[in-house]
C-alpha cells in the first residue's frame, strides 16, 4: 500500500482521517501545523498528502505548492470546512489532485483517495517511459553518429535525418549497395513520433512482379491459384508506422502506378478485392538506380519519383569518406569480438592505412563483412596487413599462369568463373538480379550457375 502524511490541526478530524486510512491498508504519519509537516514531508517518502486549507504556521495551499515543487509526482488533497469555488479553483491550479469539503464523508474520501493514488501511479509510469523514451532517442542518435561515422558528409546526413524524423514526409535515400540505407531509414523511424508503431521492410528486388503487388497490397481469398485466404500486405502491416520499400527502382510500371495512389491518395484495394483499405504509414523508400536514367527509358514514372524525392538523403560511397574507417573498423571489430567470443584488440597501423586505400565496392557492408573475417581467422590479437585480402592489403595478386604438369582447363576456368560469381554477389549485397546485370547474364543463366557451382 501507500505512505500517506495528514496534515490537520484539529486533533479529533486528524485521528478520524488517519483510522480511515489505516483501514484501507495505509501507512499514516500525521503533522499539526504546515511547517512541522512541511518538515515530516522533507525527512520521508510519501506518495499522497491529505491537508487542511487553513493551518496554523502556514496554509494549505503552500503545503500544496511546496509539495508540487520538491515531489511533483506525490500526490495532493486538500480539505476545508471553508470551502468556496475561488478556493478549489487556487488549490487544484496549485497542483492539488482533488478538494474535499467538511465535513468529511467516509465514501467520498475513500474514494478520492484511491483515485488520486492511481493517478500518481500513472504519473510515475508515465514520467518513466519518457525518460526511457528520450534515453532510447539519445541511444539512436549515438547510434546514428557511430555506424554512420563523423565525416563532414555523414554528419551532413545525420543531419537531416534528425530533421525529417519529426515530420510525416516521405523521405527518398539514394546511394551505392552497402553505404547504410537501411540504417538511415531505421533511424528515421526510431527518431519520429511514430517509434513505437511496426517498422515493416520490402526490398523491391526480392519478389516477382506478380508477388510484388500481393506482397505490398495484400490479397482476398481466391484472387489467384493459392490463395486459400485473405491476406494483408505490407502497407496495412506498416498502418501507423513506417514502411520502407528497399530498391524502390526495381519497381515494376504497374506496380508504380498503385504505389502512386497510395501515395496521393492514402488508399488502395487488395489484389482481388473491391473493398478500398485506407492506411496512415510514412513511405520510405532507398534505391542505388539512377532514376533519372530510368525515368529517360521510361522504366521508372516521372510523377512517382517527383512523390518519392520530397527530403532526398544522398549517402557517399566509403571511399569519398575514407576518415570514417578506422571507426567503423573499430565498431566492428569490438562487435565481433562480443559476438564470437574473441580478443583482437586492433588493426596495425598499415592495415589500417591500407583499408583507407581500398576503393570499398560493396562501401561500408563489405568493410563489416571483411572485419567479420578478419575476427573469425585472426590468429593473434592484432590484425596485421598481411592478414588482409591481397586486394585490400594491395598487395600483387598472382597472374593467371599455366600450372606445372597437365591441366583441366575447364575445371580451371569453372574456378576461376565461381569467384567471380562469389564475389558479384557479394557486390551486389546477394541480389541476384544485381548481379546478373552487373555480369552481363540472364537471371536465369546465373541462376543455372549457382546450382552448378553450389552456390544455391
Amino acid at each position: 500500500m501507500s505512505d500517506i502524511l495528514v496534515i490537520e490541526d484539529h486533533a479529533t478530524s486528524a485521528e478520524s482521517v488517519r483510522q480511515i486510512l489505516e483501514r484501507l491498508g495505509h501507512t499514516v504519519a500525521v503533522a499539526g501545523d504546515a511547517e512541522s509537516g512541511l518538515a515530516a514531508f522533507a525527512a520521508g517518502r510519501f506518495d499522497l498528502v491529505v491537508t487542511d486549507l487553513r493551518l496554523p504556521r502556514g496554509d494549505g495551499l503552500s503545503v500544496v505548492r511546496t509539495v508540487k515543487a520538491t515531489a511533483p509526482e506525490c500526490a495532493v488533497i486538500v480539505v476545508t470546512a471553508y470551502g468556496t469555488v475561488e478556493t478549489a479553483l487556487e488549490a487544484v491550479r496549485s497542483g492539488a489532485f482533488h478538494f474535499l469539503t467538511k465535513p468529511i464523508r467516509i465514501e467520498e474520501l475513500e474514494l478520492t483517495v484511491q483515485n488520486a493514488l492511481r493517478q500518481r501511479t500513472l504519473d510515475v509510469e508515465l514520467g518513466r517511459l519518457r525518460s526511457e523514451k528520450a534515453a532510447e532517442r539519445v541511444g539512436v542518435e549515438s547510434r546514428l553518429t557511430e555506424l554512420l561515422g563523423e565525416s563532414a558528409a555523414m554528419a551532413k546526413v545525420a543531419g537531416v535525418v534528425r530533421q525529417v524524423a519529426s515530420s510525416t514526409t516521405t523521405v527518398l535515400i539514394r546511394g551505392e549497395s552497402g553505404t547504410g540505407k537501411e540504417l538511415v531509414a531505421r533511424a528515421v523511424h526510431e527518431l519520429s513520433p511514430r517509434q513505437d508503431a511496426p517498422f515493416i521492410e520490402a526490398n523491391c528486388a526480392a519478389f516477382a512482379p506478380g508477388v510484388l503487388e500481393s506482397e505490398l497490397f495484400g490479397h482476398e481469398k481466391g484472387a489467384f491459384t493459392g490463395a486459400i485466404a485473405a491476406r494483408r500486405g505490407r502497407f496495412e502491416l506498416a498502418d501507423g508506422g513506417t514502411l520502407f520499400l528497399d530498391e524502390v527502382g526495381d519497381l515494376p510500371l504497374e506496380v508504380q502506378v498503385k504505389l502512386l495512389r497510395v501515395l496521393q491518395e492514402r488508399s488502395f484495394e487488395r489484389v482481388g478485392g473491391t473493398k478500398t483499405v485506407r492506411v496512415d504509414c510514412r513511405l520510405i523508400a532507398a534505391t542505388n538506380r539512377n532514376l533519372e536514367q530510368a525515368m529517360r527509358e521510361g522504366k521508372f514514372r516521372e510523377d512517382l519519383f517527383y512523390r518519392l524525392n520530397v527530403v532526398p538523403i544522398v549517402l557517399p560511397p566509403l571511399r569519398e569518406r575514407s576518415e570514417d574507417i578506422p571507426r567503423l573498423a573499430a565498431l566492428f571489430l569490438d562487435r565481433f569480438n562480443r559476438q564470437l567470443g574473441k580478443s583482437v584488440r586492433t588493426l596495425a597501423p598499415d592495415a589500417l592505412a591500407a583499408l583507407a586505400a581500398y576503393h570499398w565496392p560493396g562501401n561500408v557492408r563489405e568493410l563489416e563483412n571483411l572485419v567479420e573475417r578478419m575476427v573469425v581467422l585472426a590468429a593473434g590479437d592484432v590484425i596485421r596487413i598481411g592478414d588482409l585480402p591481397a586486394e585490400v592489403g594491395h598487395r600483387q595478386a598472382p597472374s593467371i599462369a599455366l600450372p606445372d604438369g597437365d591441366v583441366d582447363l575447364t575445371a580451371y576456368l569453372e574456378a576461376i568463373e565461381r569467384e567471380i560469381i562469389v564475389r558479384a554477389l557479394e557486390r551486389a549485397g546477394g541480389i541476384k538480379q544485381r548481379a546478373a546485370e552487373s555480369l552481363k547474364l540472364e537471371r536465369n543463366a546465373l541462376r543455372y550457375k549457382l546450382k552448378k557451382y553450389g552456390l544455391e
